[in-house]
């Protein structure tokens, strides 16, 4: 899995890098490309944590495990708020401009700027919890001894031990935590859902987006589904299932978000130079009227 994490992230530099050197292109440009950065980056992290994971095994000492175990925590968390996080409030964004019902009217809180300081405000909710947890309840390391396995004759007996990382109120934090991420998963569900029918050029990503965020909530539930199938006591198959998880969902993620676009870069494709001010919602909605007329996302339009 680790080869599988490096091969991903060597690829996360590429797309970081595509998204730089193609930045003035209308494609690019149109799809907030500083806002793609810190999608990667997510995705990046995602790929860190299947590192973090491994190096467990090779870990004896508690304090140190300890150690890891917090940053893996740490590490997914960010991991998964910049990544969906943003991908969720540029969908929002779309959804906003779409459900408009005023023409002519000024989105001007909807610029790259202002869903940057979304993203700020999730990301500084996750240091909060996670800083809260750690002085209340610390995350601890400990030994968890398996069954004896007793020899032929009776006289020998060996017992193996793993380390798990653990705290008094565990259950009641992770659970907290899961409430909190899965409500941005349903949030991102609902705006997906609302945004399907878009087909704006400039906008041309939202797809792309839902179909991102289906993929990561199926792989949660079936991720969810078969850890408590395999129990505790399995060490490698849980971390085979984990980190395929975030293998599976980080890769699916950037390609969908950047193989579109690369095509389309490819393939000569361009779009009119004035959808640049619509994805910051400074065009009037008007002008999505007349592009939309034939699409049922436009119910309220009047430039016929």
């Amino acid at each position: 899995m680790s080869s599988v994490a490096a091969v991903g992230l060597l690829s996360a530099f590429g797309f970081l890098y595509i998204n730089y050197h193609y930045r003035y292109h209308s494609i690019i440009r149109q799809s907030s490309p500083r806002l793609n950065n810190v999608i990667v980056i997510g995705c990046m992290l995602s790929y860190c944590c299947v590192f973090v994971y491994g190096a467990e095994a090779f870990v004896e000492s508690l304090d140190t495990h300890s150690v890891i175990c917090k940053i893996r925590w740490w590490m997914f968390s960010l991991a998964f708020t910049l990544a969906f996080g943003t991908m969720f409030v540029k969908t929002w964004r779309v959804y906003k401009i779409f459900t408009n019902k005023q023409l002519y009217k000024q989105l001007g809180s909807l610029h790259d700027r202002h869903l940057f300081g979304i993203v700020c405000g999730l990301v500084c909710l996750d240091v909060a919890y996670l800083t809260a947890w750690e002085i209340t309840d610390p995350i601890t390391s400990s030994h968890r001894h398996l069954s004896k396995d007793i020899s032929p004759d009776g006289h020998d007996s060996t017992q193996g031990y793993f380390i798990i990382c653990t705290s008094d109120n565990e259950n009641l934090w992770s659970t907290f935590w899961a409430i909190w991420k899965s409500l941005l998963l349903v949030i991102g569900l609902f705006l997906a859902w609302e945004t399907r029918h878009v087909s704006f050029p400039s906008l041309n990503d939202s797809k792309y987006i839902g179909m991102s965020v289906y993929n990561v909530v199926i792989m949660i539930l079936i991720t969810v589904s078969l850890s408590f199938v395999v129990g505790t006591n399995h060490i490698q198959a849980k971390y085979a299932l984990y980190t395929t998880a975030f293998n599976v969902i980080s890769t699916f993620t950037l390609l969908l978000l950047f193989v579109p676009k690369i095509a389309k870069i490819k393939g000569g494709t361009t779009y009119p130079e004035q959808t640049p001010d619509v994805v910051n919602g400074t065009t009037p909605f008007n002008s999505f009227c007349c592009e939309q007329r034939r699409h049922h996302e436009c119910p309220h339009c009047k430039c016929k």
